[in-house]
């Protein structure tokens, strides 16, 4: 009978060790499952914020090249301005060579 007390108290130690190791398990479980959860909560607000910069990014270059067009446009139209203006200096100049030999063959 005796060692059957000390058989039972050894297997109840054993299982007392297995049941403590178990909670430890368990508790670890639980902590990286709320680690992971965390983790996951993290990854989709940085996924949400590059989302979000590259909507900016692109409004941004969006904004830019309106800007840039514009800009252009407003190149070329003071440039085919200048362009009118100089054929025009350059007609002017003709008609007043043209006028002033007129007078020099009357004179």
């Amino acid at each position: 009978k005796a060692k059957l007390q000390i058989a039972f108290e050894e297997q109840s130690k054993i299982s007392e060790d297995m049941f403590e190791q178990l909670s430890i398990v368990t508790e670890k479980h639980d902590t990286l499952n709320a680690a992971h959860t965390v983790l996951s909560l993290e990854a989709q607000e940085l996924r949400t914020e590059g989302d979000s910069l590259r909507a900016c990014l692109s409004s941004e270059m969006t904004t830019f090249a309106i800007s840039r067009l514009v800009t252009a446009e407003r190149e070329a139209r003071v440039a085919d301005e200048h362009a009118i203006a100089m054929s025009e200096l350059q007609a002017s100049k003709e008609e007043a060579l043209a006028t002033a030999q007129d007078e020099k063959v009357s004179a």
